[in-house]
């Protein structure tokens, strides 16, 4: 069957992705570097997130003394209270619908980039599942007609048998350059997961489907170019040991878990706010490792490269954004008590 050329995926993060690998030679490692470039782009807007949230966390603070009075005079007086509450929020120059808004919009642009990138991984790996597929399969009739026509076939009963076992051994030997592995993992295009790193022929049709003006291979085609790499000691096995899953969750706690542990440091510093926090973090603490495990699980390795990356590399920023915006509003606290000092000796 003669396989057609399918074009490369044009979209923003697959064409970053394939100047990345084309740089340093590896897939993987291309995805990691691709995902520590959008952390760092990112960084900025995850510093004025935390920002906004400490500085205007103070200032519900400070409020709350006089949002328990509001409540204490207007008890049963909801319009009253709702009234009182948005003067005093005017007066301290305090605004939820602004907090909000970078909030959402944060959190909007993070999953923006999530889902594309997920779905640029997708196609890439669409697409390498059938460069792979094309590669063994140009290879394996190559040899096959080259193996046909010679002249001493050692131990095998027939030409035709001969033809094919050169033509398998062909197969691996080149699927082992086709391919693209990292550390444990045979091929990061397939889960790292118990699943074999070559697929069955539903599962490579039904991915391919995916790819535009694409020939799919019948069945006894494809079986017959992958018989010996699914027979094969080295590819008949698991594609990987789970691992990344394992470790994109832990990963995903220790950074959640990190911003707990300083919350607390700071407790009697900020009570009521630290302990509002503390509470939404627990839930964070175990909602989100389970949601990243489970991405790592259902999705291909190479998404959950992204996953381990990203989350390590919240973990590691998450305390030192901290510290910086820690100081940040103290100094600005300070500067804000000299101005009233100063205006009050002036005015004595």
């Amino acid at each position: 069957m003669d396989l057609l050329m399918v074009a490369q995926p044009t979209g923003m993060w697959e064409s970053i992705l394939f100047w990345l690998e084309s740089w340093v030679g590896n897939y993987a490692i291309a995805i990691i570097l691709i995902t520590l470039l959008i952390k760092i782009v990112l960084l900025p807007f995850d510093f004025l997130n935390k920002y906004i949230t400490k500085k205007n966390g103070i200032k519900q603070a400070e409020m709350q003394p006089e949002l328990t009075k509001i409540k204490e005079r207007y008890a049963g007086n909801s319009d009253m209270v709702n009234k009182k509450t948005m003067e005093l929020y005017k007066s301290k120059n305090y605004s939820i619908g602004g907090m909000c808004g970078i909030m959402l919009g944060y959190m909007a642009v993070t999953m923006v980039v999530f889902f594309t990138l997920l779905g640029a991984l997708n196609n890439v790996s669409y697409y390498k599942m059938y460069t792979e597929y094309e590669a063994v399969s140009t290879a394996y009739h190559q040899e096959y007609d080259v193996a046909m026509n010679a002249t001493d076939i050692g131990e095998y009963e027939t030409i035709e048998a001969y033809a094919t076992a050169k033509a398998g051994e062909k197969t691996i030997e080149v699927y082992d350059k086709a391919k693209t592995g990292f550390l444990w993992i045979k091929n990061i295009w397939r889960p790292d997961t118990s699943a074999s790193p070559i697929m069955d022929y539903k599962t490579f049709s039904t991915n391919v489907d995916h790819l535009k003006d694409v020939e799919v291979p019948t069945e006894a085609e494809y079986n017959q170019v992958m018989d010996a790499l699914m027979k094969s000691d080295q590819y008949s096995g698991w594609n990987g040991y789970y691992i990344l899953c394992v470790l994109a969750a832990l990963a995903t706690f220790g950074s959640t878990y990190i911003n707990t542990l300083i919350q607390k440091i700071k407790r009697k510093r900020n009570s009521t706010i630290l302990q509002t926090a503390e509470q939404t973090n627990k839930g964070m603490n175990i909602i989100m490792p389970i949601i990243m495990g489970l991405f790592t699980l259902f999705y291909t390795a190479s998404f959950g490269l992204y996953i381990l990356t990203s989350s390590l590399f919240a973990m590691a920023t998450s305390p030192i954004i901290g510290i910086f915006v820690d100081k940040i509003v103290a100094k600005n606290a300070k500067k804000e008590l000299m101005k009233h000092k100063n205006s009050y000796d002036r005015n004595y």
